[in-house]
């Protein structure tokens, strides 16, 4: 059973795979939906993670992985379905407890002409395209594209055979109704400030989120990393100049929408997410620079600078989520 002509998950360093993946499945179900769009509207554009432990961008909360899930189903219109299994268990006979956990999911979606995502199945950690299965493996798309040949256009490239056995799964269902323009702009607004707030789960001990994720990662740096937690550096850099490009992209979309009573505020946070990827995109993160204790100094107060931006962003898309709600409240009255 496989599903033909499923794009390809085409990816540079930094991009969000759930997004990537996400727009190539709706691709293929004939909706054309930008990155940059999608990015802002599931709230992936606010995010940055840092764990205060280690230089390495955390992976995406289970809480705001159902949030995500959710914004987007009433962003495109479609019903969406995150399914978990215990990770451990997939330790012991992995290829039956996947079947096990997600076989008759994956397999009714398959048939109703609907690809899967599924949550590392290759090296990663990332999300990539279930597109069918034979003889007990899973026929997918990944960012790696192992199987790709020279001169084959993306989507009828040949799929490759999954190496792990993914632990989620995103299942897409039946058409619903998107939901009101304004609503879904408030809603992406409220996942950004849920980011902005700092704390991605109840306990506080979890990884760091919006400014204060900056502000962790700055200490970090502190540390004088060594050349292998340099790679880990780069990669948030990346990571941050990826999400924020997209988010003043999309808020630059929310501004014209809003138009003159609101969109103002939208386009000072605007300006304020663009001076942190300008920011970065000039802040050399090198073996060179690291090196010199000046040069990684400057380096450091650079990240220090970009909580106060951060900060004075958030605040300035606090204030037009608060003023969407009086002016929905007023609109329901």
């Amino acid at each position: 059973m496989v599903l033909e002509r499923v794009p390809m998950i085409s990816v540079d360093r930094g991009r969000c795979t759930l997004v990537l993946a996400m727009q190539a499945v709706l691709e293929y179900l004939g909706q054309s939906v930008d990155y940059d769009y999608l990015m802002g509207v599931s709230g992936a554009g606010f995010l940055f993670y840092v764990n205060p432990k280690e230089p390495i961008a955390a992976k995406w909360c289970e809480a705001m992985r159902e949030r995500w899930v959710h914004v987007v189903s009433d962003a495109v219109g479609l019903e969406l379905r995150l399914m978990d299994t215990d990770e451990a268990l997939l330790q012991h006979d992995p290829e039956s407890h996947f079947y096990g956990a997600f076989g008759r999911e994956v397999v009714e979606s398959l048939e109703a002409g609907r690809p899967c995502l599924g949550f590392t199945c290759f090296e990663g950690p990332q999300w990539d395209i279930i597109a069918g299965f034979s003889e007990g493996r899973l026929l997918c798309r990944s960012i790696h594209n192992k199987t790709s040949s020279s001169g084959l256009i993306g989507h009828i490239q040949p799929y490759d055979s999954n190496e792990l056995w993914p632990s989620k799964i995103i299942l897409i269902g039946q058409k619903k109704s998107v939901s009101p323009r304004l609503e879904m702009i408030a809603k992406a607004l409220e996942v950004g400030l849920e980011i902005g707030r700092g704390i991605c789960d109840d306990t506080g001990s979890g990884p760091l989120t919006g400014p204060l994720a900056l502000s962790a990662w700055a200490e970090l740096l502190m540390e004088r990393t060594s050349p292998k937690d340099l790679a880990a550096h780069q990669k948030l850099r990346s990571t941050l100049i990826d999400s924020r490009i997209s988010l003043e992209r999309f808020l630059r979309w929310v501004e014209t929408e809003l138009g003159r009573e609101l969109g103002p505020d939208v386009g000072r946070a605007r300006r304020r997410f663009s001076e942190s990827f300008r920011t970065l995109l000039t802040t050399d993160f090198t073996e060179e620079t690291m090196a010199d204790r000046d040069s990684w100094r400057k380096v450091i107060q650079r990240i220090r600078s970009l909580q106060e931006v951060e900060s004075e962003a958030f605040g300035h898309l606090e204030s037009v989520h608060n003023d969407l709600n009086a002016f929905g409240q007023v609109g329901s009255g």
